[in-house]
């Protein structure tokens, strides 16, 4: 695949590319730093060949200033190259690594479940009580940065209302889920109804679920139809079946999470009581 050329730099702020990543979602994604800062961010070039894309990038861009805390990959800017791709430039690592590319072959050792757990819902509260929803937590949203986890991606956020930050991508999603997603979307939202911060909890949730497990709670079939009702509100196996081995608050907070009542699933403010739990144990082995 042919590398796509950039100007010297990107944006008001003088970020220059350095290599090509390959871990875009929509097209390209550059490694970017400025002269006078020794840290460096990531660039996602967008061709906007489809109004989707461009809603994604609108959407995405409106949380700029929203949302600061370092275990979010925040927007630092947006805007138009002069050949009419899209650029985002976000407060992530070029060597930061997607978690669906860091997760071991079987399954994850308690102290790396808690300490996942632990950074993503340190920015995850920090967003829901900016009235603020991801929409669209799973593997390839969330990346370890270091010796940090950084939830990123925000392409799909949602205000605490249910409705997207850039209005015309409701005509997209949630109709249209990307398919590396669907086995972590919840089921209300495979449904039709629009994210909010109790999807969220839930789709953390199916992460967490297959650290443990090896599996997500649903597995669903990216290149076939969406699941109906029935097959959705199928029991999920306890995680305390699948792995007796970890500490039964930890197993039971996450089938919590995974309750097909959305109003039964711990809002994030509840799970602090978690994260006060174990704090101290979030020690990966």
């Amino acid at each position: 695949m042919a590398v796509p050329s950039l100007p010297p730099s990107i944006g008001s702020l003088g970020y220059k590319p350095t290599r090509v990543l390959s871990n875009g979602l929509f097209g390209a994604r550059w490694a970017v730093e400025q002269d006078d800062s020794p840290k460096s961010a990531t660039a996602d070039i967008v061709t906007a060949d489809t109004e989707y894309k461009r809603q994604l990038w609108e959407n995405a861009a409106k949380t700029k200033d929203w949302v600061t805390t370092s275990n979010v990959a925040t927007v630092i800017e947006c805007g138009l190259l002069e050949d009419g791709d899209l650029f985002q430039i976000a407060d992530l690592s070029p060597d930061a690594l997607p978690l669906a590319d860091a997760l071991p072959p079987s399954t994850a050792s308690e102290a790396t479940i808690i300490k996942v757990f632990l950074d993503i819902l340190s920015g995850l509260s920090v967003m829901h009580k900016s009235e603020l929803a991801h929409g669209m937590i799973c593997p390839r949203c969330i990346y370890m940065e270091g010796d940090r986890y950084k939830l990123a991606e925000l392409w799909w956020a949602h205000n605490a209302d249910g409705k997207p930050l850039a209005s015309n991508l409701s005509y997209f999603f949630p109709a249209n889920p990307p398919p590396f997603a669907l086995s972590y979307i919840a089921p209300e939202v495979l449904l039709g109804e629009t994210p909010r911060r109790s999807s969220d909890v839930y789709s953390f949730g199916a992460v967490l679920y297959l650290m443990a497990s090896g599996r997500a709670p649903r597995e669903i079939d990216a290149r076939g139809q969406r699941p109906d009702r029935k097959t959705l509100e199928k029991e999920v196996p306890k995680l305390a079946e699948l792995r007796p081995d970890l500490s039964p608050m930890l197993t039971g907070t996450i089938d919590q999470m995974l309750h097909i009542v959305e109003y039964k699933r711990p809002a994030t403010p509840a799970l602090e009581a978690f994260e006060m739990t174990y704090s101290g144990r979030a020690v990966p082995d």
